[in-house]
């Protein structure tokens, strides 16, 4: 569930909502490996940002899998959320 309404699905705000609408990705545009320069780029870095990851497979693990899916391997990922909580392996 993204943290500000407007990153909503855009249909969220109309008469018929559900919660089918309310966790839709279908509107979501995402980038793919020819969006970025060369993996062998020295001079390229895929760098991902979470900001309210609670839980690794939720948001986060659909994000990373939908751009691997798209041939983008992020060199680093960074995650903060606003309660500690305990590591899981």
């Amino acid at each position: 569930e993204p943290l500000a309404g407007l990153l909503r699905d855009p249909r969220m705000f109309c008469l018929e909502n559900s919660v089918r609408i309310l966790l839709s990705v279908d509107w979501l545009v995402l980038a793919d490996g020819s969006s970025f320069p060369s993996a062998t780029s020295t001079d390229s870095r895929r760098i991902f940002f979470d900001a309210g990851g609670s839980r690794f497979a939720d948001a986060l693990k659909f994000f990373l899998t939908k751009y691997e899916e798209r041939g983008i391997e992020m060199d680093q990922i960074y995650v903060w959320e606003a309660k500690k909580r305990e590591i899981s392996k």
